[in-house]
């Protein structure tokens, strides 16, 4: 919109005059407060830090305790025999080692080994997944499951593997426990309770089903 010079001067002043009530109002106490706005926002402002400083508390900074130590140190517990060694059949290869025994194997003459080693380099990121479990052999993973349920029905009241191991005590039901059974359903239980007390229509017939 162009404004001509005659024109000029009225449209500063009318700004003028409304940047004048804009600041009049500014200044002006705000509603509820009896206050300006200026020193409204400073009141404001001041109680936000007031509590954000408050907000904390101070830390109560205590010594550590010093460490407990065995009454005898000279008697040790023996080293854990099953430590991953580099001679052990699950021991991961890496494509490194491989292609050097491809090499040398196909060097020697071998051509079945060195075809042997070259079609497992395909299937190597799968192998090595499963090396990484430790047992990559489908019996031993077998075996090694059962000694793991075995290992955990042993125990002794003296002492234990892991911190969260109960005692044997704790592990044995008590004399009058329902040991085996699995107790009725939840939802047995409500519509017995609805029926009044009496098994219903579907336990009936649930029962007369051999299967």
């Amino acid at each position: 919109m162009m404004v001509s010079k005659r024109d000029f001067p009225l449209s500063l002043a009318m700004a003028l005059v409304v940047t004048g009530f804009a600041t009049a109002g500014c200044m002006g106490p705000t509603y509820g407060t009896d206050k300006p706005a200026g020193q409204q926002l400073v009141d404001d402002i001041t109680n936000v830090v007031a509590l954000d400083s408050t907000r904390h508390d101070p830390i109560d900074y205590k010594p550590r305790p010093e460490l407990v130590k065995p009454a005898n140190t000279t008697v040790l517990p023996p080293p854990q025999e099953k430590v991953a060694v580099a001679n052990q059949p699950n021991w991961p290869e890496s494509p490194e080692d491989r292609r050097a025994k491809i090499r040398a194997a196909a060097d020697a003459g071998d051509r079945k080994t060195a075809l042997a080693l070259a079609e497992t380099m395909d299937q190597y990121p799968r192998a090595r997944s499963e090396e990484n479990t430790g047992i990559a052999d489908p019996k031993q993973r077998s075996a090694e499951f059962q000694r793991r349920i075995a290992e955990q029905k042993q125990g002794s009241d003296t002492s234990r593997k892991y911190l969260s191991e109960p005692p044997l005590g704790y592990r044995q039901p008590a004399a009058g426990a329902p040991v085996g059974e699995q107790g009725v359903d939840e939802e047995v239980k409500e519509r017995r309770i609805k029926a009044g007390g009496k098994s219903t229509i579907g336990e009936s017939l649930g029962k007369l089903w051999p299967f």
